[in-house]
Parts: structure tokens; sequence; C-alpha cells
């Protein structure tokens, strides 16, 4: 799974990136981004790994429907922050797109892991 060393580096990758163009961001919207993304991430790395081993059809069901649900839930929450409690609505999508980015590249790996733990799996059990 997604651990919480892939977390940090995504935190601190965020940080670099911010101090790189020399954007200041609040503790507060930083932290949030950061709680939106991981929770994305670790729902979408859950309907993956229940997907895994079902048809094609209900593999590309179960992921792509995720992710239509999981990208409605972020910009639901999105606007929530923005709206509800003002924050500054460059700064905190910037970082969200940032921690977003990193974990969308971990997720895929992932992916990419399990289909050959499968693969390597099922290879095994024929020979």
């Amino acid at each position: 799974m997604i651990s919480i060393v892939s977390g940090s580096i995504a935190f601190v990758l965020v940080l670099i990136g911010l101090s790189v163009f020399r954007i200041e961001v609040s503790p507060a919207v930083l932290f949030t981004a950061f709680i939106f993304a991981t929770i994305n991430v670790l729902t979408g790395a859950w309907f993956v790994d229940r997907a895994m081993g079902k048809s094609n059809k209900s593999f590309f069901l179960m992921v792509f429907g995720s992710m239509f649900v999981r990208m409605f839930f972020l910009l639901a929450l999105t606007l929530t922050v923005v709206l509800v409690f003002g924050v500054n609505v460059t700064e905190f999508v910037f970082v969200l797109f940032g921690f977003y980015v990193f974990y969308l590249i971990l997720e895929l790996k992932f992916l990419i892991d399990r289909i050959n733990f499968i693969k390597k799996n099922n290879h095994q059990k024929t020979v």
C-alpha cells in the first residue's frame, strides 16, 4: 500500500517546489491539501486493490468510476475550503495539484506493482 514514507516525501517535494518558485503558503493550506490528496490516493489504491482479479469490464468500471467520484469529491472539498474558510484559491489549488500529481505517480506505480505481482504468481502456479 502507499506508505507513510511516500506521503512524507510528497510533503517535502511540494515544500521544495514552493520554495523554488518563492511561493509562500500558510501551514493550514499545506496541511489541508496534504490531507485531501492523501485521502484521495488511499481511496484510489483501495479501489484498485479490490478491482484486481475481476474481469476487465469490472476492473475499468471500478477504477474509472472511483476516479470520477474522487475527482468530484476533491472539487467539492476544494470549493468548501475556499468558500467557507476564505482560503486563497491559487495557493490552495497549486499545493493540492502538487500533492495530486505526486500521488498520481505513486498510484500508477502501485497499480503496475500489483499487476506484476499477480502475473508472477499466476506464472508460478502454471509451472
